[in-house]
């Protein structure tokens, strides 16, 4: 099981914690590893990166340009519907 280096786990950090606080521990836990196991830990790095940035990744720009199409869609449709009622 040592060798399997395929899961992600999410976690919370605290609020007084910064993103690089939590990476300059991730890397030193990383190096015990690496001592402790070098068969199966040498050259294994660990990442980290927020939640966020891990969901939406690349594709944040489409999904702004496809939320204000729908929007924009959303908002045509009231002044169409509305015209109609106007004219009833």
């Amino acid at each position: 099981m040592r060798r399997s280096h395929f899961l992600q786990e999410i976690a919370r950090l605290k609020p007084v914690v910064t993103l690089e606080q939590a990476e300059s521990d991730v890397t030193m836990v990383a190096r015990q590893l690496e001592k402790q196991c070098p068969e199966t830990n040498t050259n294994f790095r660990l990442g980290l990166m927020l939640l966020p940035e891990r969901l939406v990744g690349e594709m944040r720009l489409m999904l702004l340009l496809l939320a204000g199409a729908v929007g924009l869609v959303l908002l045509i449709a009231g002044r169409v519907r509305g015209e109609l009622d106007a004219c009833a």
